[in-house]
């Protein structure tokens, strides 16, 4: 059973790399809408950061992963294994330590955005999750 864990683990952190670069790759093609009202520049600055930060660490978690995984041996994604890499010790050594560190930064990070969000919504109460969120009015 632990196998399984494992391998659910490598396939799903490879789906969120692909799944964070469709959405960094879409974000540039598609700009979000200017921010009502009048935001300081410094929480301008702490949103833009945490969202591109946040996306930074989820694409360096998976390529150290991958390093570290496919040491001389393939690497499994569902039902498929990808080619794994030559071994290289040292290189799967910092591979290990970058990504044991990440792990805060992610931990960071989403408390960061939750807490945002509780700010906006529950004490500035400024409607700014509405505007993230489809549109709840009936049609027509």
């Amino acid at each position: 059973m632990r196998v399984f864990w494992y391998l659910m683990h490598e396939s799903f952190g490879i789906t969120i790399f692909l799944l964070v670069i469709t959405r960094v790759t879409w974000r540039f093609a598609h700009p979000p809408p200017p921010l009502p009202g009048a935001e300081p520049r410094g929480l301008r600055l702490l949103a833009s950061g945490t969202r591109w930060l946040l996306c930074a660490v989820l694409l360096v978690m998976p390529v150290t992963c991958y390093l570290m995984a496919g040491n001389s041996q393939p690497v499994p994604f569902f039902f498929v294994n990808l080619p794994g890499l030559p071994k290289n010790d040292p290189l799967g050594a910092l591979a290990n330590t970058i990504r044991f560190y990440c792990q805060f930064v992610v931990y960071a990070l989403v408390i960061l955005h939750v807490a945002g969000t509780v700010w906006h919504v529950a004490i500035r109460r400024d409607g700014r999750l509405d505007r993230m969120l489809p549109s709840q009015r009936p049609e027509g």
